[in-house]
């Protein structure tokens, strides 16, 4: 049984691997249903907080302003969450998620901050490339190096 299901991986089995993907998915959201009947409050507060989440994004204001800030940085988090998860699964390539994802990423900052001799990154989500120097107008933070 343990061979024959060692057998079963995407790229060789499609169909069947998305199938007992989509039988294990809707078992969860049956566990997750019936965790939610059984305890009702907890419905009640999370149909409420998510109600009053979807009027205050609509509503205009001066909180649209950190909402955006917030909105962004949650982005960011589910963006490097969801590479973890990917690079963990392996995705059938075997390559670390350093590799991948991180490695170019601190590289690139590494080289601009080095050009730079300054470390006056904005602040995460970044962009998808590092700025000229001098070009950002966050704190000015030098970086002091020996050779």
């Amino acid at each position: 049984m343990e061979e024959e299901c060692s057998r079963i991986v995407l790229w060789r089995s499609p169909i069947q691997t998305l199938y007992y993907f989509t039988l294990q998915l809707l078992t969860e959201l049956v566990n997750l249903l019936s965790l939610l009947l059984n305890h009702t409050l907890l419905l009640v507060i999370l149909l409420g907080w998510v109600g009053m989440m979807a009027v205050v994004v609509q509503l205009d204001g001066p909180h649209q302003e950190y909402l955006t800030l917030i909105q962004g940085q949650v982005w960011w988090c589910l963006y490097w969450v969801g590479l973890g998860v990917l690079s963990s699964v392996g995705l059938g390539t075997g390559l670390h998620t350093f590799l991948l994802y991180l490695g170019p990423h601190i590289a690139s900052v590494t080289m601009a901050a080095w050009e730079c001799k300054s470390t006056d990154f904005p602040a995460p989500p970044y962009p998808s490339e590092i700025m000229p120097c001098g070009q950002c107008s966050c704190s000015n933070v030098t970086m002091a190096y020996h050779v």
